[in-house]
Formats: structure tokens, C-alpha cells, sequence
């Protein structure tokens, strides 16, 4: 049985690799920050009720000298010979702010924190950074880190600088995983927010198509101005035809994404090889879908037929988009939150996996299939329970 410490295991990708911890038997000591009305404890055993036995919580804060650990804990966790420290904590504010303070206390101060720990612990650090690291180049290897590109916001910006500090500064042996947009099924949390990734878009499309059933079904006016273009519901009575919806695409761009469980199993297989060590590994997609692929899924799957896609240049569709963000007032906070996300699906960087494919086979391609499960688990489960 191996002795893991985790920082971000209540997050999206930090709760998956708890559970596959927990799962083939190990031991979690799970960093937990104190939040309001919530201790550390109730936070954790909420996310992970089954795992009680094998589940010891640390109450800290990445950001903070010792990891904000008492005395106490941390005597502890020496005299324990911690075998793993997982290091997925973040902040994952996109915003234009290259100086926020706390995404800089959280991404580059948190990782200096627990590089100073895992020092003194002789453990193993697996340190969660992203692809994106890769800012506006177009060729990306694993070796790579500085080449002087321009960071599209603050989060690049410090997950750069943190895996500067882990190269730098780390005494133990480390590993650095470097995944892309990372999607599964959405659950109550994060995803059930509509607050990150895939999902931000799934969301906005939902929206619209919640509208559009609306008026088509109990507008006056605005009912009037679809019907006459051409706008009407099917015999099913759900199936909407806009045959004068013309929807315009970023031509010639790959949305790199990966599953979730490839993530996971990877993390897993990588960091249980001495081989792997003082190595960084691109989980990226070697052969990413297309926008327009993926739009056109998605729109089928919430059941709008007849539509014309339009194809027109990144610029041109950013463009769009801000324009988008300017004319309808009532989303205008949903569209403003997918307006980080333009990068990730107006360029396609090219990933070098050299790496990661010594310990891991690539992942499976994003089937129609699989975006239709992903897309009507939301569709159907998740977005009616929340309030706009």
C-alpha cells in the first residue's frame, strides 16, 4: 500500500485521481482548505464518503508557508513516509490580470510551498501543470517550456511559472503532466455550473435552444418573426427546424481535448515508474476533432435540424463572438465566462508526444457516441436544475 498527499483533490480532475487512489487500495492524505460554513473534514467526507478508512484530511492552504499545516499534521505526515505528493491545487481564474494576486499566491507561491515540503519528505512530486503552457506557439514538445511565448492570459502565465519553480527548485523526484481541456460526464459541481471548459458552450447552446422552444411555443411577437423565418416546431413537438439559422464556425480548427479516465490512468501508470522521472508528459490529443465536428453533434443532440454552418476565419469568429457578447444583454455574464475559452478553439497547437507514449497508449478518439453521452447527460440531467 502506497501513502499519497493530494492538494486539489475536491476539484474536477484532483477528485477522479482520489477515488482511483482510494479505489486500488491506498492510503489519501487529502489537503483540504477551510472554507465558510464548511470545515475541512465535512468537505472531504462529503466527496468521498465510501473511502472513510483510507481517507486522512489535512486542513491547509497551498498558498501558505507549510502548506498552512499545524505542527501536529505535519510531524506527522513525516513520520509517515508519504510515498506520492500530488500537487493539483489551482486557481483557474482566466482573466486578462497577469498580476492577480491570488492566482499568483495559489499557481506559483502554492507550488513554491509544496516544493519546499515534498523536499523535506522525500517524496515523489506529480505536479499538475496544462498544455497551455504553450501560450501562442504552434509546436509544442515535452522538453519545451521558455520559448518565448505570449501568454493569452493569467492562468497560462502561472502554471508556466510554477513549472519553472518545480524544475528549478525540486530536490526529489518529480514528474509534470501537462493536460489539455479535459472532459467527462458532468456532475454536481463544477461542470453542473456551466463554469469551465466544454461545458461553458454546451451551456450556451442550451440556453439558446430553451429560447427558441419558448417562443416558438407560447411567444406572440417574437413567435411571428421566427415562423417567418422559417422557424417551427417538428411533428414530435421537441424538434425544432431553423432552416434560416446560419451558424459560423472557426474554419480549419482542432478543440483539443481528452477523457477524463485517460488522465487519470496515465497519471497513474507515469508516476509508478522510476523510469518516468524528471520528465514532463503532454496529455494532449494526437488526434483532436474539429470545432465544426463537435458543433454539429451538439446541435443535433439538443434537437435543432436545418441548420447552415458557415465557415470564416478564427479573427473573423472571435470577432463574432465579442459582438455577440455586446448584443444579448440578458447572457451576456455566460457569454463573457466562454469568452476565455476563444483561444482553445481559434488555434491549434500542435502537441509533441514523445514522452507520455513510452507509459501510455493515446487516447481514444472523442467518438460521436461519446460527445452524445456527454451531451445529453447534461442536456437532460444537469442544466434543468439550474437557475438562471
Amino acid at each position: 500500500m502506497k501513502r499519497h498527499f493530494v492538494t486539489g483533490g475536491t476539484g474536477f480532475i484532483g477528485s477522479n485521481l482520489v477515488k482511483a487512489l482510494l479505489a486500488k487500495g491506498d492510503e489519501v492524505y487529502l489537503l483540504v482548505r477551510p472554507i465558510k460554513n464548511s470545515s475541512p473534514q465535512e468537505r472531504a467526507l462529503n466527496a468521498f464518503p465510501d473511502y472513510k478508512s483510507r481517507l486522512v484530511v489535512i486542513s491547509g492552504d497551498v498558498s501558505e508557508k507549510s502548506l498552512g499545516i499545524n505542527g501536529s499534521d505535519l510531524k506527522k505526515l513525516k513520520t509517515d513516509k508519504i510515498d506520492f505528493v500530488w500537487h493539483l491545487a489551482a486557481n483557474l481564474a482566466f482573466n486578462q490580470n497577469l498580476k492577480d494576486s491570488k492566482r499568483f499566491k495559489a499557481n506559483v507561491i502554492g507550488t513554491q510551498n509544496v516544493v519546499e515540503v515534498v523536499n523535506k519528505w522525500s517524496a515523489v512530486l506529480c505536479h499538475c501543470s496544462t498544455a497551455y503552457v504553450c501560450g501562442d506557439s504552434k509546436i509544442f514538445s515535452e522538453d519545451s517550456l521558455d520559448k518565448g511565448q505570449i501568454f493569452r492570459n493569467g492562468y497560462e502565465q502561472t502554471k508556466f511559472l510554477g513549472e519553472k519553480v518545480v524544475r528549478e527548485k525540486a530536490k526529489v523526484p518529480y514528474v509534470i503532466f501537462r493536460p489539455s481541456l479535459v472532459i467527462d460526464k458532468p456532475t454536481l459541481g463544477k461542470a453542473s455550473n456551466c463554469t469551465f471548459g466544454y461545458y461553458r458552450y454546451v451551456f450556451m447552446f442550451y440556453l439558446f435552444r430553451q429560447w427558441l422552444f419558448k417562443t416558438l411555443t407560447n411567444g406572440k411577437f417574437s413567435k411571428l418573426f421566427l415562423n417567418v423565418l422559417g422557424a417551427r416546431l417538428d411533428k414530435d413537438g421537441k424538434t425544432i427546424i431553423m432552416p434560416s439559422l446560419i451558424l459560423p464556425f472557426p474554419q480549419n480548427i482542432d478543440v483539443n481535448m481528452v477523457p477524463l479516465d485517460y488522465v487519470i490512468n496515465t497519471f497513474i501508470k507515469v508516476a509508478s515508474n522510476k523510469s518516468a522521472y524528471y520528465k514532463t508528459y503532454n496529455l494532449t490529443n494526437p488526434k483532436p476533432r474539429t470545432f465544426i465536428y463537435m458543433m454539429k453533434v451538439l446541435i443535433d443532440d439538443l434537437s435543432i435540424k436545418k441548420v447552415k454552418y458557415i465557415g470564416v476565419t478564427p479573427r473573423l469568429f472571435t470577432l463574432l463572438f465579442n459582438l455577440l457578447y455586446l448584443v444579448i444583454i440578458p447572457w451576456r455574464g455566460y457569454i463573457k465566462s466562454a469568452l476565455s475559452y476563444l483561444p482553445y478553439i481559434t488555434t491549434s497547437p500542435v502537441f509533441i508526444r514523445k514522452n507520455v507514449n513510452l507509459y501510455n497508449s493515446p487516447p481514444r478518439p472523442l467518438s460521436k457516441d461519446y460527445l452524445n453521452k456527454i451531451n445529453n447527460e447534461a442536456i437532460t440531467k444537469i442544466f434543468p436544475k439550474i437557475k438562471i
